[in-house]
């Protein structure tokens, strides 16, 4: 008994003295790398690894433990008694435990194996270690995984964590430090910017010459290589170059509207139309766009004046994807005298790229008519007309818009309120939105199995037109998770930003990725208890709904996220690409005849006539030199085409030479 007190009151003196350490004692705290330092109190860790801090003056403040100095991060080890989780990768970052689910038979080893080559395929075009080795975590998470294909999984996982320790991100097909990464990025936008000046001064080689090595420079960026292809378009009629550089930014950036659109149009030119078809349908199924509508009816009706010979088959093929942007998607029909619109990326901002490589951004300010989306997603009403969404897709915008839940297809502006730099949350503020706030229950405690409600829009669905709920089961708590992030087996609804609710219809996590493949299904979302502290740092006064407290029918809690969750749309300044042609609202038109492509002159229509000449056919006598008798034969000889005097070409018929499409109103 006496030990048992002396063991009782040695560890009191150390519970007290650590206390003692930790509080009631303002010291310096050094941030990592020593750029700043603050005077300030230490007051608790928290469970999401932030520590609070109150400063002399009063204010508390929060400050992830991973930006801490090493002394720091000792320093609240030692008054806390505890190694907590920071959010921060390591190799020593607990394997997790696979959830099995009884209702959830094992994968056959083929499943799996397929399964595990998709998610390795998936996480080699991640843009950083980070999310790669998260893609890994979230499928050794699903018990229903056969031991052998763990086994090969593990091994893959732990060459991905290696390269999360070194704090990799990926440049092209090379994975490199965020320094190199960073350089790469300035040195290219560096040269962008030299070659569209000497775009702007006719130096075309040079031009060239700067865009091509800013290419090879940042072979991840599209930017470059836009630029030539859009030059070559609309200024050399070059369309076979044009081509080219539109199939590189392809391969980069697959999913961008502005490059599927403008490769059509390359591509109509060059007689490709079932090619311009199918890159038209995933540019619309990816996002509804006018001027997509305006280019596909542009050429349904050119085709139906028989300027442009399209085969019949895809004449259907092009209506259906025409009628399913205008008739329900509020997409209005194509103007018949405007012309082809050529859509433009968004500026690259030497800024942003500097600070964050891992992001694609754009900083610029401009005019609303100079406004492209670069981005969208979802987001829900966590207070008064407040918005919280992820940040990945509103990183250096300028501009936003979210849709009324109220009013279906309608959109609304709004204002980026704060943007955090540990977490993809962000803040927006839409005066004009009236919706209900979601409950938010910021509890740590996720049950293991139990289901949750994933809401959010479709890909292409930016209007907020229609709200998709999908259902999953928690496969993996944030509790032990070395990203401080909660996954779940549902099928991504296709954007991030929407909540995810448990069965009492509370927000437990905001949805932020997904991975569908060979029918497995992972997600991951932010735990409330880690979106709240940003809230409460964002806006002020705020206070989350209480929580609900008995379980709902899902198609109650359904409703109630759909009438909170709204499509964000982000948009920015339009890149410069060195014409004077743009009209506004991030696109160039172009005007040029389609009977010549604006060349003026169009192929000698003269029966015959090939590159300026028609065959003739001519008497040749001859004698022979034997018998003295003379011989006549006839031979084809090539002479110059009358019709257009030997060069091969005659005066564009439709637009009588002058490159523009007649029918078109001037200036629009």
């Amino acid at each position: 008994m006496r030990k048992q007190a002396t063991l009782v009151a040695m560890t009191l003196v150390v519970v007290c003295v650590s206390y003692l350490v930790a509080h009631g004692e303002y010291r310096t705290w050094t941030a990592n790398g020593g750029l700043h330092t603050t005077l300030a109190e230490f007051v608790e860790l928290k469970p999401d690894g932030m520590v609070a801090l109150r400063k002399k003056d009063g204010p508390v403040i929060n400050v992830p433990l991973d930006k801490l100095s090493d002394a720091d991060k000792a320093f609240v080890r030692q008054a806390t008694g505890t190694t907590p989780s920071t959010g921060t990768k390591s190799s020593t970052a607990a394997t997790p435990q696979p959830v099995v689910d009884p209702k959830q038979p094992k994968k056959s080893e083929a499943d799996a194996t397929r399964a595990l080559k998709a998610v390795v395929a998936e996480a080699e075009e991640c843009r950083t270690a980070d999310e790669a080795a998260l893609l890994l975590t979230m499928f050794l998470s699903d018990g229903s995984i056969p031991d052998s294909v763990r086994t090969a999984a593990q091994e893959k996982a732990a060459e991905w964590q290696g390269m999360v320790d070194k704090g990799l991100v990926r440049l092209g097909r090379k994975w490199c430090t965020v320094d190199e990464v960073r350089n790469a990025r300035v040195q290219a936008s560096f040269l962008i910017n030299q070659g569209l000046e000497m775009v702007r001064l006719s130096q075309d080689r040079i031009a060239l010459e700067k865009l091509l090595e800013a290419s090879k420079t940042d072979p991840d960026g599209i930017q470059a290589d836009f630029v030539i292809a859009t030059v070559y378009a609309l200024a050399a009629r070059n369309f076979d170059k044009a081509n080219q550089h539109y199939e590189v930014c392809l391969r980069r950036d697959p999913q961008n509207v502005a490059v599927l659109n403008n490769l059509a149009l390359v591509e109509i030119r060059l007689g490709q139309q079932a090619e311009a078809v199918q890159h038209w349908k995933k540019a619309a199924g990816i996002r509804y766009d006018q001027r997509l509508a305006q280019n596909i009816g542009r050429l349904l009706d050119q085709a139906g004046k028989r300027k442009i010979m399209v085969p019949p088959s895809v004449l259907s093929q092009l209506s259906d994807v025409y009628a399913s942007m205008v008739v329900t998607n509020k997409v209005f029909g194509a103007d018949k005298h405007r012309g082809w619109q050529y859509l433009l990326v968004p500026i690259d901002s030497l800024e942003e790229a500097a600070a964050d490589p891992s992001l694609a951004a754009s900083a610029a300010s401009g005019s609303p008519d100079e406004m492209i989306p670069i981005g969208s997603g979802a987001g829900f009403v966590v207070f008064g007309n407040y918005i919280l969404t992820n940040r990945n897709f509103t990183k250096g915008a300028s501009d936003f818009q979210v849709s009324n839940p109220n009013d279906k297809g309608s959109m609304l502006p709004a204002t980026l309120v704060a943007s955090s730099k540990d977490s993809d949350l962000a803040v927006l503020k839409c005066d004009a939105l009236n919706c209900p706030p979601l409950p938010i229950d910021d509890d740590l405690v996720f049950r293991v199995g139990s289901e949750v409600c994933v809401t959010s829009f479709g890909l292409s669905d930016v209007m907020g037109m229609n709200v998709k709920s999908t259902h999953g089961n928690i496969m993996f708590p944030p509790s032990t998770s070395a990203w401080n992030m909660v996954q779940y087996n549902a099928t991504d609804p296709g954007r991030g930003g929407g909540p995810v609710s448990d069965s009492m219809g509370n927000v437990v996590a905001i949805h932020c990725k997904g991975f569908d493949a060979s029918a497995v299904h992972y997600c991951a979302g932010i735990p409330m208890v880690r979106a709240k502290h940003f809230l409460q740092e964002s806006i002020e006064g705020f206070q989350p709904t209480p929580r609900n407290k008995a379980d709902q029918p899902w198609g109650q809690i359904e409703q109630q996220a759909a009438k909170s969750t709204v499509s964000v749309v982000a948009r920015g300044k339009a890149q410069d690409v060195g014409l004077s042609k743009r009209l506004g609202d991030g696109y160039l038109q172009d005007n040029s005849c389609v009977f010549c492509n604006g060349k003026t002159k169009v192929k000698c229509p003269a029966p015959g006539c090939s590159r300026g000449t028609v065959p003739r056919q001519q008497t040749v006598a001859s004698t022979e030199p034997i018998s003295g008798r003379r011989i006549t034969e006839t031979q084809t000889i090539r002479v110059p085409c009358s019709h257009c005097h030997g060069s091969g070409t005659v005066t564009c018929p439709d637009c009588h030479g002058s490159g523009i499409d007649r029918s078109l109103v001037s200036g629009r």
